[in-house]
């Protein structure tokens, strides 16, 4: 279980220059996080450092279960991540995809293998080859596996990226539904992806910092 995650004077450097420092930040359950700014402030690098798969340049990260931190090395067993970053093996079909996923992670209750096939409304092109489908058909499995599979903290990087309107209405449908005790989403304030946040990160341009807020 996870039930509070804490930022601490995270920050994040490349090369001699800063994308951000000195963030302090704290989510509880049932938090629905937007991270906004504009291309190359740093949004999936803080969306990468939360899910564990970057480091910090400086400060650090915390996550909790009842006021025990729990290891970094096993936060990926309640993390669904799905970023521009996360490469799917191109050889597989989406069947052979998501049993993959069945078996390495399990899904949430009341998620089957067969439902989460048909939530994905790509009928035609189950039996196809990943290398063969468009990058926005790419992006909603990506999001199907990360809303489906067992985990309490959702990251999305970019969600929208490659999606045409059909498919944007399709994922705002299914992330109303996901029950995730935290939900961060990386946007470019697209209202489409903060809708239904109730707290936001926003990276300030020019003083490479952040400020956590309600939004307005």
């Amino acid at each position: 279980m996870v039930d509070c995650i804490r930022l601490q004077q995270l920050g994040r450097r490349f090369q001699r220059q800063w994308l951000f420092r000195s963030v302090d930040a704290e989510f509880s359950k049932g938090d629905r996080v937007a991270l906004l700014g504009g291309n190359g402030s740093g949004k999936s690098s803080i969306t990468s450092m939360i899910a564990g798969f970057l480091s910090p340049s400086e400060g650090g990260i915390e996550w909790f279960n009842e006021g025990q931190k729990i290891s970094s090395e096993n936060w990926w067993q309640n993390v669904a991540w799905c970023s521009p970053a996360l490469e799917l093996p191109l050889g597989l079909t989406i069947e052979e995809l998501v049993e993959l996923y069945f078996q390495m992670r399990g899904f949430r209750m009341n998620c089957s293998k067969e439902s989460v096939l048909q939530a994905l409304e790509l009928n035609a092109h189950l039996s196809k080859p990943l290398s063969q489908l468009s990058s926005g058909m790419r992006q909603r499995v990506k999001l199907m596996l990360a809303f489906s599979i067992q985990a309490e903290v959702l990251i999305l990087d970019e969600p929208t990226a490659h999606l045409d309107a059909q498919s944007i209405a399709w994922y705002k449908r299914h992330l109303s539904e996901a029950n995730h005790h935290f939900v961060f989403i990386a946007s470019n304030h697209d209202e489409n992806e903060i809708v239904s946040c109730n707290k936001s990160i926003e990276i300030i341009p020019g003083a490479q910092v952040l400020a956590n807020h309600l939004p307005s």
